[in-house]
Order: C-alpha cells, then sequence, then structure tokens
C-alpha cells in the first residue's frame, strides 16, 4: 500500500496499517542540518524492537553507508552516526519496509561553514592527460577529501589524495579500464554497504558501436579499487551512456545506479542486490540526446524521481516520476520542460526555501541557466528568462552545481563556462527566494576548460571550494579554495568572529566578539574590494561605527597576530 506524503508527513491510505510516519529528522530536504545530528523518524505507533535496522543513511563524500548507534526507543527509530557529515554534502536515509511502514526515502544537506564566495586560493594539480568528469570524496576514510578525475585518453579513474589542508599528493591511478573502453562520468557511493565509498562509471565501448555499460570499482576501505568479476564490466545499459547517478530507488537498503544514454533517448535502472550486484531492471524513454541526470524526491511522496538535462530537440529537460518500487513514468504534466537549447547540465535543490526540490539547467547555445521551481507537487516551472551569465568571453555553461558557498542557509549556483572560450566557473548568488544575481567575483578564471564541477570543502576551514576538470587537450584540473586571499594554499583556520546586530542599521554601532585575545586588525571592504574602514584591536570586543558606510554589502575580516584571516559578510541598511 502507497501513502500519500504532505510536507512532513505520511498519511495511511483507507484500509492500511495505522502505522504511518509523522516527521522526519532532520526534516525533508533541510538546507543546513548540523553535521552532528541524528537521523531519525517518529512514527505513530510504537516500533518493534529491532527496527532500527531498518534506517540506512548513505553520505556521498565520508563514509559511505553511515556506522552509528542505531535505536527503536517508543515511536522513534534512529541512528546517530559515527562519523560526522561533511559541510555542505547531500545525504539521503531510507527507511526501509521493516520499520512496519510504507519505505520511505527522503534527503537534507548539511550546514556549510561560513565564507566568502570568493574563489582567489588555486591550485591546479597536473594530470597529465584529459578528463571527463571530477568527484570530491574522502575514499580512504582518513577525514579529508579526496579528488578523482575520469581519465579518457589513459582509459582509468585517477585520484589526488588530500594531505590535509588542501594539499593534494601527486595524481595516481585509482582504477584501469580495458583499452577498448571509454569512461564517461563518475558517482561515488557505498554499493555494498561496507563503510566506504566505491566508484560507478558511464563506460561505452570503442568496439561495439557506442553500446555502454555501467564499470564498478570497490573500494578496500583504504582508497584502493577493484573490479569485480567478470573483468571490469558490470551491467549493460544503452547506447552512449553519459550521465550517472547512485540512489536507493526502490527503498530496499542500498544504492542502485541510473544513467542517461546519450545516443538511446533513454534512462537505464539498475537494480543493486544489496552486494553491488547490478542487473538492468528497466528502460525509462526520456527526451532527445539526454546527457545529464539529477535523483530527487520532487514530489514528496518518499521515493527518488528523476530529472534529464536533453542536448537535442524541444523541449529540453524531462522529468520522470518514480512509482516507490523503482519504476518511473512521464507525469500527466510537466513531464517536458521548456529549458534553453541544447540542456546539457541539471541539479537539484530547494533553491526557494520552501521544502521541495527545485532544478537549474544549464543552456550553454545561449549561455543561460534556467532556474525551474517546483510547485511541492513535482511540477517544475522554468522562470522566464533564464539567469544570463554575460561576461567576456561570453559564457556556455556546461555543468551546474548547486551549494551554500557564502554560509547564509540557501543554496548558490555555480556553472562551469566550457567549450574553447576562455575556462571559468560563473558564480551565481542565491537571494534565498531563488533569485539569482552575478557579484562582483562572480567569474573565477580556470587553467584548464572544464566539463564539470564538484563541491566540498577540500582544504578543511568549514566552507565549499570547487573543482573542475579539464577536457581534452589540457594537462591540468582546476582547484579553487573558497578564500579571499590569492595563497596557492590555504592557512589553517583561526578563531571565529561574532558580528552583532547584522544587519545593522547605518550610524549605530557594530559589535565584533573577534574570539580571540591575541591583538590585530580589522577591515572592512566593499564588493568592489576597496578598503573602507580600518582600525586595530587589542581584546576581544570591539565597536565599530557605520557612519561613514553607505547601505550595502560589506566583507568584514579579524586578522589576528598569528592566526589565519577570518572574513564574514555584514549588511548594513
Amino acid at each position: 500500500m502507497r501513502f500519500l506524503i504532505l510536507p512532513g508527513f505520511v498519511f495511511a491510505a483507507f484500509g492500511a496499517s495505522a502505522q504511518v510516519i509523522t516527521s522526519l529528522l532532520p526534516p525533508r530536504n533541510a538546507l543546513n542540518a548540523p553535521r552532528t545530528t541524528a537521523v531519525a523518524a517518529t512514527l505513530s505507533v510504537p516500533v518493534a524492537v529491532g527496527a532500527g535496522s531498518a534506517l540506512h543513511v548513505f553520505s556521498a563524500q565520508a563514509g559511505g553507508h553511515k556506522a552509528g548507534t542505531a535505536a527503536a526507543t517508543g515511536n522513534i527509530i534512529s541512528i546517530t552516526p559515527t562519523v560526522e557529515f561533511k559541510p555542505g554534502e547531500i545525504v539521503r536515509t531510507t527507511l526501509a519496509a521493516g520499520a512496519g511502514t510504507a519505505p520511505q526515502v527522503w534527503q537534507f544537506t548539511a550546514a556549510a561553514g561560513q565564507g566568502p564566495g570568493v574563489f582567489r586560493g588555486a591550485t591546479n594539480p597536473l594530470i597529465g592527460s584529459s578528463t571527463n568528469d571530477v568527484e570530491v570524496a574522502d575514499i580512504d576514510n582518513d577525514g579529508d577529501l579526496d579528488l578523482l578525475v575520469v581519465d579518457i585518453l589513459n582509459r582509468a579513474i585517477t585520484v589526488a589524495r588530500n594531505a590535509a589542508g588542501g594539499t593534494l599528493a601527486a595524481p595516481a591511478t585509482a582504477l584501469t579500464l580495458p583499452s577498448d573502453y571509454f569512461p564517461q562520468e563518475l558517482a561515488i557511493g557505498d554499493l555494498d554497504n561496507d563503510g566506504d565509498l566505491d566508484l560507478a562509471i558511464s563506460t561505452y565501448f570503442s568496439t561495439q558501436g557506442g553500446n555502454g555499460a555501467i564499470t564498478i570499482g570497490l573500494n578496500d576501505g583504504q582508497g584502493a579499487f577493484t573490479a569485480p568479476a567478470p573483468a571490469t564490466l558490470s551491467t549493460l545499459v544503452g547506447n552512449q551512456p553519459t550521465g550517472i547517478e547512485v540512489g536507493d530507488i526502490d527503498a530496499d537498503g542500498d544504492l542502485d545506479i541510473l544513467t542517461a544514454n546519450y545516443a538511446a533517448n533513454s534512462v537505464s535502472v539498475c537494480r543493486n542486490n544489496g552486494s553491488a550486484g547490478f542487473t538492468l531492471a528497466a528502460t525509462v524513454a526520456v527526451g532527445i540526446s539526454p546527457r545529464d541526470l539529477a535523483l530527487g524526491d520532487l514530489d514528496g511522496d518518499g521515493d527518488l524521481d528523476l530529472v534529464t538535462a536533453n542536448g537535442g530537440g524541444t523541449p529540453n529537460a524531462s522529468v520522470r516520476l518514480n512509482n516507490g518500487s523503482g519504476q518511473f513514468t512521464a507525469p500527466a504534466q510537466g513531464g517536458s520542460l521548456s529549458t534553453g537549447q541544447q540542456s546539457i547540465g541539471v541539479a537539484l535543490g530547494d533553491v526557494d526555501g520552501d521544502g521541495d526540490l527545485d532544478a537549474l539547467v544549464t543552456n550553454p547555445s545561449s549561455g543561460s541557466v534556467s532556474v525551474c521551481l517546483n510547485n511541492a507537487a513535482g511540477l517544475l516551472t522554468p522562470i522566464v528568462p533564464a539567469v544570463a551569465l554575460g561576461g567576456v568571453p561570453a559564457a556556455t555553461p556546461f555543468d551546474v552545481a548547486l551549494g551554500d558557498i557564502d554560509g547564509d542557509g540557501d543554496l548558490d549556483g555555480l556553472a562551469v563556462n566550457a567549450y574553447g572560450n576562455a575556462p571559468t566557473v560563473r558564480v551565481m548568488i542565491n537571494d534565498g527566494l531563488g533569485g539569482f544575481s552575478l557579484s562582483r567575483n562572480y567569474i573565477v578564471p580556470l587553467s584548464a576548460t572544464p566539463n564539470h564541477i564538484a563541491l566540498g570543502d577540500l582544504n578543511g576551514d568549514g566552507d565549499l571550494d570547487l573543482a573542475t576538470d579539464g577536457i581534452t587537450g589540457s594537462t591540468t584540473f582546476n582547484v579553487r579554495f573558497n578564500q579571499l586571499t590569492t595563497a596557492t594554499q590555504p592557512a589553517v583556520a583561526g578563531a571565529p568572529a561574532t558580528i552583532w546586530p547584522n544587519p545593522v542599521g547605518r550610524g549605530t554601532t557594530l559589535q565584533v566578539l573577534t574570539g580571540t585575545a591575541a591583538a590585530g586588525t580589522i577591515t572592512v571592504q566593499n564588493l568592489f574590494g576597496q578598503l573602507v574602514h580600518q582600525q586595530p584591536f587589542q581584546q576581544a570586543k570591539s565597536d565599530i561605527s557605520t557612519r561613514s558606510l553607505a547601505p550595502g554589502l560589506y566583507l568584514l575580516t579579524v586578522q589576528a597576530a598569528g592566526q589565519a584571516p577570518r572574513t564574514q559578510r555584514v549588511v548594513v541598511e
């Protein structure tokens, strides 16, 4: 029996069991969940002893299928993960059928620390070939995020391990594929439920007319990957698979794999047997030439739906809804979205803060990103006009990512500029309601032209950094740290500062608690980078007059002796 789920609640249909879910923790699609939070579901009647084993928590950046203390007490099933979540990562949770209610899948985003939202710290790791995708994840369980890239020419997945603080070791081969395998894109997840992160790669064959497969790399827990038998081939999918995602689409407690098949106009659904054995279970028809794929619960019914960005024909994005058992169909309304021409990249997230998942879709031919807002029932509506990225050179956005890069509690957008123009990332700052603006620092220079982008806290300072790949002809890929300084490696974080009130009225006093007894300097810059105020401090509290500051947004930096600078945004009204 399926349940109708309204925001935050599940109600039993007539004749169903009285056992229903009354609340979720963190709530569905929460944007700023504490990184050490317990994950729980509250049910309408007491649960059976041992029902805690029905709750599964999946991280794609650290620890995979999360270990932790599971409990079933009274009406509550909960688990407290042993290892905290990473800043800004999307966490997915499954409450499987063993809980005595209809299975439920929901997701939330772990809180990211406050950063300037400016990417000036840079490093360009040498890869020696061309790459076609990038992901960030703690593959060796040492607490920091490593970088993995798809190396097309060498038929391999390459890893640059993080030696802490964002210092990356020389790239090394993580998994080698046969010579006729062409790896395309990469997804990260715990495919065999052993508490570490494995690899899923979309692959097509030069000797078989572009027919494709998913290729699996299983982690030994230390970041060494092996392919299961037979050879590296796992499951055949459609023709020329590109986009790939992992998620528990049938709510049975393990991660399944979906691919977007560019030459077949379809999505392949491959079910997991719980031990990283995959079977092609369904082929879902979508729009023409799907390039990218995203999973999320669009209609709030407790399962993962899908959206594809389609590179050919119009309209150029497809929505397919899950019936709860991993079967996808087009909704009666909104199955096709009119975005731009040749839509290529897609990302899902709650950009307007109303509790449901919206979509961002890139349109390289028009140099724009379409923002598609959800009506809470899964109907996505593209906002017109799309966000025009502009700039010199003109933008040709390929991929897009969502993350809270400035720590203000909403999801900002970052789009990579590909196809022969000077390589950049375009930064779109969210106003909290799904309105995106291009800030002063919205163009981030890169050393190699990118196809894809990934976000994560690479230098361990709590805010979100970015990494991109480098397409054919490049010998490097790109890492950019979320910081104001131009140092190639970040400094150790200093004590945080507390600013009150914020926003502050013009002409009133701004109080700064520096969080340190060390002497130092407080500086205030406007968004053009101009110094508008500077004063020394010798104690933990300082007062700043805002009389000379015009209304607007400023960057306030506390620089204490012997510590790294800490920058926060201040709004003067």
